[in-house]
């Protein structure tokens, strides 16, 4: 593109290169700028445009100049204008003014292969046990050598034998309050008792129905343990002492068991993890009593590791209780006095017999729901807090206040 100065634009052609002597003295004389017999150009506030193209424009020097200095700024002006000349020509060359540019036109590459599809044909099955939580370690209560102890990986359960020390057996119970004093007649009441009484009890010695899972140590108390003792091979006397048991929050999984060590009291013996297989509780969504749906909002939960016994509130709907017992039979129909029999209903008579709701004296373990055992599930119900004020409800045994768990189980 051809460069274009002011007075070109104006048909006054500059004279750049040699000056007269004449011109040079009487510029000198004057100190005015000019360009040979060009008159002077008005002063530009900015670019010219020339077919929509911003050209530079020149710019007077106003005032006194000496002719050296003007001599360099008319220079400066036409290397500024030639630098910028060779810019747009090199431009143009660039994005295509040249039509002999080389233009890479290789075609790319592209490798493809078949697609199949199929079915997953490899299983691989690994035996285990789910564990959860950082092993926690278990010291003995007595001195003595470990004659007896579980391997490692092995699971322990509630009435299993953990280990032995002096072939004396340590027996796992579940329970939140561990065993901190001898259990005997005679001792005052407890949270420790109940956990003895929850245990015998689930572990099936219930001194035919007597013991009551409460925290008050009684004759059925002693009669159970006595009972429990023979069983695993302590003495037997009546009196637990907490050396003799192991208290867990669950079932566990062994890590270390150290056989044939050693061992003075307080020394570790066990490293165990807790472990648990996992069965979901669905809330009861029917009264059966009343054949009707029950929707409802869950009001309380239990806190997450949590266990029950047979009474404990296992969550609340709508604010009212959803009542745990403890067994492996049952309990989904509604059963009331001189209703049909079955193996439920001596559950539930033996459930309340051991929980010592007995009707004075009057309640049988057998499968016949009779007078006896609505006096029994009332007084039970109306001690939970279960609304039993309905002619409906009472003595009336209905399922969806209840939820029969196993005696294994942790939320």
């Amino acid at each position: 593109m051809p460069i274009i100065t002011p007075q070109q634009a104006d048909g006054v052609t500059p004279t750049i290169g040699a000056v007269s002597p004449e011109a040079d003295t009487k510029r000198a004389e004057s100190a005015q700028p000019s360009f040979a017999a060009a008159e002077p150009a008005p002063p530009v506030l900015g670019p010219e445009v020339r077919s929509g193209i911003a050209e530079p424009a020149l710019v007077p020097i106003v005032g006194p100049t000496a002719p050296q200095r003007r001599g360099k700024r008319v220079l400066g002006g036409v290397v500024v204008l030639a630098v910028l000349a060779g810019a747009i020509y090199a431009g143009l060359t660039f994005f295509g003014g040249d039509d002999t540019a080389s233009v890479n036109t290789e075609a790319a590459t592209i490798t493809a292969v078949e697609a199949t599809t199929g079915d997953l044909a490899e299983f691989v099955t690994v035996d285990g046990v789910l564990a959860y939580g950082d092993p926690i370690v278990y010291s003995s209560a007595v001195d003595g050598t470990i004659t007896q102890i579980v391997e490692v990986d092995e699971a322990l359960s509630r009435g299993d034998v953990a280990y032995a020390v002096n072939e004396s057996p340590v027996v796992v119970f579940w329970g939140e309050t561990p065993l901190y004093r001898p259990l005997q007649a005679g001792m005052t009441d407890g949270g420790d008792v109940k956990v003895l009484e929850a245990n015998l009890s689930a572990l099936g010695f219930t001194a035919d129905g007597a013991l009551a899972v409460d925290e008050v140590f009684d004759a059925a108390t002693t009669t159970a343990i006595e009972a429990f003792q023979e069983d695993v091979g302590l003495v037997v006397d009546g009196v637990l002492n907490p050396s003799s048991v192991l208290v867990l929050g669950g079932p566990v999984v062994v890590r270390a068991s150290p056989l044939g060590t050693a061992i003075r009291a307080a020394n570790p013996v066990l490293s165990l993890q807790l472990t648990d297989e996992a069965t979901t509780v669905f809330m009861p969504n029917r009264d059966a009593a009343a054949d009707v749906l029950v929707d409802g909002l869950i009001t309380d939960i239990p806190r997450v590791g949590e266990s029950f016994s047979t009474g404990d509130v296992a969550f609340e709907r709508n604010t009212e209780p959803v009542i745990v017992i403890i067994g492996d039979t049952a309990l989904d129909r509604v059963m009331f006095e001189d209703g049909e029999g079955g193996d439920d209903v001596e559950f539930l008579e033996a459930t309340l017999l051991s929980l010592g709701f007995d009707a004075g004296g009057d309640l049988e373990v057998d499968d016949t729901f009779d007078a006896a055992t609505t006096e029994a599930l009332l007084a039970w119900e109306q001690d939970l807090g279960i609304d039993v004020e309905g002619d409906d409800d009472d003595g009336v045994f209905n399922p969806s206040d209840y939820v029969v768990l196993p005696a294994d189980h942790r939320v």
